[in-house]
């Protein structure tokens, strides 16, 4: 479960961060997309496989995309929705599989709360057709969603074997 947990963080973060020298990507998102493609598999038997696919698909349209520039505003919007789609029922299936292994506590309930914020995201890119700043609204969500799965995953899964996950304490 540690190295699942070290590829899902490791996956998360090289889809956050984009450095560049020249054209050279040095952390590739497409790279990320393999590596929770890998874990989707890994965590559930039932459904990973199909969220595996979409992990692979998100990858390929990623790296793809890297070669691909147009000015065609409804092309770019529709590669950006796949890509976005594709990466929703990834951490979907993702969150979905962690639950089945820990029966953590909350999981469900934040596995909704990140599956509003990509809907919420994908829409608000949708209105960038017409209104130029919500593609960046958008780009935004979807940026926060990655670093709530991340905080997500990381609160959730155990650092080390037999340890339980952490549970979050109430102060009140």
């Amino acid at each position: 479960m540690q190295k699942a947990r070290n590829r899902i963080l490791l996956g998360g973060i090289l889809l956050l961060l984009d450095v560049r020298i020249g054209f050279i990507n040095l952390l590739p998102n497409w790279l990320g997309y393999l590596l929770l493609a890998y874990d989707a598999k890994k965590m559930d038997e039932d459904q990973g496989s199909r969220m595996a696919v979409a992990g692979v698909c998100a990858a390929c349209l990623s790296f793809i995309g890297f070669f691909i520039d147009t000015e065609h505003r409804l092309f770019t919007w529709l590669f950006m929705g796949a890509i976005m789609v594709l990466e929703m029922l990834l951490f979907h299936g993702l969150t979905v599989g962690i639950w089945k292994r820990t029966q953590a506590d909350g999981l469900l309930l934040q596995r909704k709360i990140l599956l509003v914020l990509y809907a919420v995201g994908i829409v608000a890119v949708g209105m960038g057709l017409n209104i130029n700043f919500m593609v960046y609204v958008g780009a935004v969500i979807v940026f926060f969603a990655r670093i709530y799965f991340l905080g997500v995953i990381r609160s959730k899964l155990p650092k080390e074997e037999g340890e339980e996950p952490q549970e979050e304490t109430n102060l009140e």
